[in-house]
């Protein structure tokens, strides 16, 4: 029997090892993963919401039936559509985001379209009921609007379908809203170019929601385009971030209620820069890069 004793031993020993080993290990395993969970939860948020992707919805200004300015042979329409496919391809390519785009080449895609005539009399009703509500806060001083620059009216089957989108954005969550457009001004001989060139941002007033987010965009937005085109030049955007309270883009009526809108007029469609075609498909990967990448920093960072 003595001689099994230093055998018993060794074993007893390797399972005391063994078992004191599996319990640090336990313990190292529980501290690492309340570690990686408390920092994932810095903001309050649970590790679906840390990991899900950014929506951003493209929005080419005008449409084939309202193609917006026209210079020569170049309707803004087109332009719009252009750039905002530029834009559209580098965030399809960054798997952090989920874009999408109201329209194509042969109109507005069947999400838009689809939805535009399933959902008309929703969309009619939210029209009727922000705009009722503003009204309402505008009587009891409760809401003051703000439009430095004053715009055309839109045309009511415009409106509808601005409206529209934005109704859209609210029911699928989506994170970022850009209008993308071209500038143009009234003038004696619309076929010669203007006088005025450079890009603006317009952005909610800040008594409507998406305020900050958008302010905080149209900043970086502001830098990085300055870095390769010139900021406008036309008196009344000299601020060149520019507040409104109208534009259904931006969420007028207080029609938008968690996205961030924002509306860019990328520069003036007669400037040589975008209207000469040698010209123009380098100067719109600049712009749509500069956009990609302002808004990448603001909502990963």
């Amino acid at each position: 029997m003595d001689k099994w004793v230093p055998l018993i031993c060794i074993i007893f020993s390797a399972i005391l090892v063994l078992v004191a080993y599996s319990l640090w290990n336990l313990n190292i395993t529980d501290a690492s993963d309340n570690t990686i969970k408390k920092g994932l939860q810095i903001k309050g948020d649970s590790i679906e919401d840390i990991f899900s992707k950014h929506k951003i919805l493209l929005v080419p200004g005008h449409d084939l039936e309202n193609y917006g300015a026209k210079f020569n042979d170049l309707k803004e329409e087109e332009i719009n559509l252009e750039l905002s496919k530029i834009i559209y391809n580098l965030f399809e390519k960054d798997e952090r985001f989920d874009v999408f785009i109201t329209r194509n080449e042969n109109g507005y895609t069947k999400e838009f379209s689809d939805y535009f005539t399933n959902q008309k009399e929703e969309i009619d009703n939210f029209i009727y009921e922000n705009k009722e509500k503003t009204r309402d806060s505008y009587r009891n001083g409760e809401f003051e609007p703000v439009r430095v620059v004053e715009h055309n009216l839109a045309a009511k089957d415009v409106a509808f379908k601005l409206y529209g989108i934005n109704k859209w954005v609210n029911d699928n969550e989506i994170d970022l809203v850009v209008h993308v457009h071209f500038n143009d001004y009234p003038r004696d001989n619309m076929d010669i170019a203007g006088k005025y060139n450079g890009f603006s941002i317009y952005i909610p007033s800040n008594n409507l929601t998406g305020y900050d987010g958008a302010k905080k965009i149209a900043k970086n937005l502001r830098e990085n385009l300055g870095k390769f085109f010139n900021e406008s030049n036309l008196p009344v955007e000299k601020d060149i971030i520019i507040k409104n309270s109208d534009l259904i883009a931006v969420g007028s009526n207080n029609t938008i209620t968690n996205s961030i809108p924002i509306l860019v007029e990328y520069g003036y469609i007669y400037e040589d820069i975008f209207y000469r075609e040698d010209q123009r498909v380098g100067n719109l990967n600049k712009a749509a890069y500069q956009t990609y990448d302002s808004i990448r920093k603001n909502l990963t960072n």
